[in-house]
């Protein structure tokens, strides 16, 4: 019986240490947390804003881009724009990672050079720029009132918006 009254006062006292350092713990560093959210969120929006102050499509642009791509791209690069059995994500970390610090014509060149492999060059330029409005929605980057020119020149001066 004694030996149940001090497992009972052991596991008491055991739980009470780990409640307080537990508490001590997150009130340590609940402020640093919190920062660490706040940040991360400003970083995540303010990049999204920069991206709509320099590249603009309409969502009609995205409309024929969808179409485009169900027909042209989805075989490769899946109904989701990242789960494609022969084509690299389109969509999320692996697709901003891969065009961090580069500019929309870039994106439009590259496109339009090496897709769709068996077919390069098959579409016009504005088709192109409506398929990366496509993308680009799916990676959110909202549309607005002005259209997406397949101007080269121009779009190389437009940032993505991932740096």
């Amino acid at each position: 019986m004694h030996q149940a009254i001090i497992k009972t006062a052991s596991v008491r006292v055991t739980s009470a240490f780990f409640q307080a350092t537990l508490s001590g713990t997150i009130s340590k560093y609940l402020p640093f947390l919190l920062s660490l959210l706040l940040l991360i969120a400003i970083s995540s929006t303010s990049a999204q804003v920069y991206a709509q102050e320099t590249i603009q499509f309409t969502a009609e642009q995205v409309a024929n881009g969808e179409a485009i791509y169900k027909e042209t791209c989805q075989i490769c690069h899946g109904n989701r724009l990242s789960n494609g059995q022969f084509g690299t994500p389109l969509r999320g970390s692996f697709f901003s990672n891969n065009w961090k610090g580069k500019s929309l014509g870039e994106l439009v060149q590259n496109t339009y050079e090496k897709m769709p492999p068996d077919n390069v060059m098959s579409m016009s330029m504005q088709q192109y720029a409506e398929v990366i409005s496509f993308i680009l929605s799916r990676n959110k980057i909202e549309p607005g009132d002005t259209a997406l020119e397949a101007d080269m020149d121009a779009l190389n001066q437009m940032p993505l918006p991932w740096q």
